[in-house]
């Protein structure tokens, strides 16, 4: 994953780790995509799909 992300591995692991873990929303949609996953967000009979 940290190859596709153009990230070392030691900074995946030390990002995901770290406390409190406040990532973006680009960031959460690129990790979710490289693992073949959409990031969606549901609520209220709506769902949205975040695309990056």
């Amino acid at each position: 994953m940290s190859v596709c992300l153009g990230k070392h591995r030691n900074f995946i692991t030390s990002s995901i780790t770290r406390d409190p873990w406040n990532p973006t929303i680009h960031t959460l949609a690129s990790i979710a995509a490289k693992c073949g996953y959409r990031l969606v967000l549901e609520g209220n009979d709506e769902r949205i799909e975040i695309d990056i």
